[in-house]
């Protein structure tokens, strides 16, 4: 038996197609577009913004949001959990730990102190 799970997107009217009937079921009632309609929103919304770690307004946005949520301010934010997470990372647990910067990455880290300092 050749079945096919189909219904038809909100936006174009073009046929989307399911593998299975479960994925057909929980989507069916859903209002969902096709990947095509969807991209062309995303392209739509995105048009002359950029998001990168470079800019310094989504950094700040991205780290507000996360010192908000409900999981940093009820277990991640605790004194126990900043204890215990500190003693893992101390003395030869630490992977740093007995290693040393080389002549070469020394040099290089001075120059670029120095650009700081000028700029």
């Amino acid at each position: 038996m050749d079945t096919t799970y189909f219904k038809i997107c909100s936006e174009c009217n073009e046929k989307v197609f399911y593998k299975n009937a479960n994925s057909f079921r929980a989507n069916k009632c859903k209002n969902s577009i096709c990947r095509n309609c969807k991209y062309k929103h995303q392209s739509q919304l995105m048009t002359g913004k950029r998001w990168t770690w470079k800019n310094p307004l989504s950094r700040i946005k991205c780290a507000n949001s996360h010192k908000n949520s409900v999981v940093w301010v009820n277990s991640m934010n605790t004194a126990e959990y900043k204890k215990i997470h500190s003693e893992n990372k101390m003395g030869n647990k630490n992977y740093m730990f007995g290693m040393h910067h080389s002549d070469k990455t020394k040099e290089k880290l001075r120059i670029q102190a120095k650009q700081r300092m000028t700029n």
